[in-house]
């Protein structure tokens, strides 16, 4: 009877080592990681780590239900734009995959070819100057940090949306009234390493990292120059001009100066002016793209060129810029003000330096949130975090206050909240140790910050 009993349990034993699970992407049918610190390649699996933020989350604004044209507003809206993400090129200080989301507010189809995405300084010069373009009814026309040209069809459907990516490239080095250029060097700053060089990213790469349906359009966007004179500089000769940002390595989407970012439509007087992309890179052959031929004798890529009865254009004039260029729509943003960062005894923040105390910028991967602008202009209104608007109102410089178009409605579901974020270093050793480009990956708290892919109820809703 004993040895019967014993074989039996012997069998159960045997039974039970076959029935072990084997361990399936990382050591269970979840694919969380192995308990033993390995990932499924039996190599050690890097631990990832939870910090607690506060982040102003779109999740709690109400999605638009029933879409229609917002009356008395422009033909297209800027409801979004996302100034900087957590991800970034090799470079650390490079991010990547910032956006405009614009909303087609007309009956039919909308085509952005012959339009350009401008981003400029707010208070230089006529744009602070000029009161037609202080409201956004004169295209800004100065101070330049980033500028592309739409110049092939990109169609918006009715009522809906798409998101310009805004991409950094360094295209040359150097800029401003010599217009020093290198030779072409964009291939030591965006080659590829562990990840993707800025070259090697396409709108599939974008789509992922924002996990966006195939059906919401998406423009590839760089930073362009254009055929002018910098006569003040004593420039005579026609040269191609590129903005600081093609100078150092990003958009200039600053999270913390007073900045403005514009759709601008070329305006071609009547048929009797064009303009066209002079070494656009797409088009290019890969010799070419290694070692271009001079444009205006310098090597360079995508120039915007702008010629009116076959003669060239100084582009980069100012009365030239109102002349063959129309004003779209606007949108107004700067940094947060931060009561607890400022001086004793000084009683405004200058949103002028990243260094003035006071100014704090946007948390990275955060979707500024637009309203449609007051009757009779073309910058869009807009919408802060429960509680921020008084800050403003309180310290914000008076003469750059009166430039930005707030929308002064409380929306109570539009707030910070607390969200978890994940990290590569242990938040416990003290944040001060944490690289916020090359430390922190992907996590639902971070995304909920943006809605790329919604249209929220407040976006199409005049304050």
């Amino acid at each position: 009877m004993k040895k019967l009993l014993l074989m039996l349990l012997l069998i159960l034993l045997l039974a039970g080592c076959n029935n072990v699970d084997t361990p399936n992407n990382g050591g269970n049918e979840n694919g969380d990681e192995n308990n033993n610190g390995e990932n499924g390649n039996g190599e050690p699996e890097e631990k990832i780590y939870d910090l607690e933020i506060q982040l102003p989350s779109t999740e709690l604004l109400e999605d638009a239900d029933a879409l229609a044209v917002v009356e008395d507003a422009p033909e297209l809206l800027i409801l979004e734009v996302v100034l900087d993400t957590y991800h970034y090129y090799h470079y650390e200080t490079m991010s990547a995959y910032e956006y405009l989301k614009v909303f087609n507010n007309t009956l039919s189809d909308y085509n952005l070819k012959g339009h350009r995405v401008v981003l400029c300084n707010t208070t230089q010069g006529q744009n602070a100057e000029n009161p037609d373009v202080k409201v956004g009814n004169e295209a800004l026309c100065t101070g330049f940090l980033f500028m592309g040209l739409i110049d092939e069809d990109f169609i918006i459907p009715s009522l809906s949306t798409a998101l310009i990516w805004l991409k950094p490239y360094f295209w040359t080095a150097g800029c401003g009234s010599n217009a020093y250029n290198k030779p072409f060097s964009a291939v030591l700053i965006h080659k590829d390493t562990d990840k993707k060089g800025a070259f090697s990213q396409t709108v599939d790469d974008f789509r992922a990292f924002w996990h966006l349906d195939s059906d919401i359009p998406v423009y590839e966007l760089t930073n362009m120059g254009l055929v002018g004179r910098r006569t003040e500089g004593g420039t005579e000769e026609l040269f191609p001009i590129y903005t600081p940002a093609s100078g150092t390595m990003y958009t200039h989407l600053n999270s913390s100066l007073l900045r403005s970012l514009e759709i601008q439509k070329f305006n071609d007087q009547g048929g009797s002016a064009e303009i066209s992309l002079l070494n656009k890179y797409s088009e290019l052959p890969a010799e070419k793209q290694e070692n271009p031929d001079p444009v205006y004798g310098k090597k360079c890529f995508n120039v915007m060129e702008i010629r009116d009865g076959g003669e060239v254009v100084d582009a980069y004039y100012y009365e030239n810029c109102w002349k063959y260029f129309d004003p779209i729509v606007r949108i107004n943003f700067c940094g947060r003000v931060n009561p607890a960062g400022m001086a004793p005894g000084q009683t405004y923040v200058d949103f002028g330096a990243t260094s003035n105390p006071g100014v704090l910028g946007w948390d990275n991967t955060v979707g500024l949130q637009f309203r449609p602008p007051r009757i009779g202009e073309r910058i869009m209104q807009w919408q802060l975090p429960l509680r921020e608007y008084s800050k403003y109102e309180e310290y914000m410089k008076r003469d750059q206050f009166e430039l930005m178009r707030f929308s002064t409605e409380d929306v109570i579901e539009y707030r910070f909240v607390k969200k978890t974020i994940k990290l590569k270093t242990d938040p416990a050793l003290g944040l001060k140790l944490i690289n916020w480009r090359a430390d922190e990956v992907e996590s639902e708290g971070r995304l909920s910050s943006a809605a790329p892919d919604k249209i929220k109820k407040i976006n199409l809703t005049r304050p």
